[in-house]
């Protein structure tokens, strides 16, 4: 699908279509770590497990991921889950130790 919209103007995108284009930058990218943010907004329940599939692959490989998310359920993939309140980085469970 990003090959589809690759060549397509981004004033003409819909917001679900630059999302899906951002993350395939996103795991493209080189860097051990990679970062992504608000990615369940605009995913249906498949483009997400796809998508957790992929971090997984990408994780067994050496990659790490920051997820910035509101959403609780996504925590249970992760190693450890962090609270950022008024500037202070609060470690809230070490999933993995």
């Amino acid at each position: 699908d990003v090959l589809c919209i690759r060549k397509r103007n981004l004033f003409r995108m819909s917001r679900r279509e630059k999302m899906r284009a951002g993350i395939a930058k996103v795991i493209g990218m080189t860097s051990p770590l990679k970062i992504i943010d608000e990615v369940d907004g605009l995913l249906d329940a498949s483009e997400l497990k796809a998508l957790l599939n992929i971090m997984k692959k990408e994780c067994n490989s050496g990659a790490s991921f920051v997820i910035v998310t509101h959403d609780p359920w996504l925590k249970n993939i992760c190693d450890r889950e962090f609270r950022i309140c008024d500037g202070e980085v609060e470690v809230i469970e070490n999933y993995r130790d």
